[in-house]
């Protein structure tokens, strides 16, 4: 019940970059809602509640097509997975940097989510 009454979200913004003149610039810049998991929304509940908090540590990409939802618990057919570069917290926003080099996972991107340093699926 008090899962059904927390309100946050998440957006993934996908940037395909190009180095002009030895500067890097977004050439494309894609942007898709996401979900916090049942999970992620407990690992906050817990945090609040005791102060401990395993911190959001990776990236996942799957090919899994299925349809995501706030029940997952993994990255369906994840193919790789990716530790953040930095984080940055700006407003009431927390940002989280990842860099994906052009010969990583190098298939069709389906699925995404952040993972905790314990595997916890925070979002998906």
């Amino acid at each position: 019940m008090y899962m059904d009454k927390m309100k946050i979200g998440g957006v993934v913004f996908i940037q395909t970059l190009v180095k002009e003149n030895g500067i890097w610039r977004p050439l494309y810049t894609h942007r898709y809602t996401n979900i916090i998991t049942d999970s992620g929304k407990e690992m906050l509940r817990d945090a609040l509640s005791s102060g401990t908090l395993s911190p959001i540590s990776f990236l996942g990409i799957g090919t899994g097509t299925t349809t995501v939802s706030s029940s997952d618990t993994e990255i369906e057919d994840e193919i790789f997975r990716v530790q953040y570069d930095y984080t940055a917290p700006v407003g009431t926003k927390m940002y989280f940097y990842f860099y994906v080099a052009p010969d990583e996972a190098n298939q069709t991107w389906k699925n995404i989510g952040l993972l905790t340093a314990d595997n916890t699926l925070f979002s998906h």
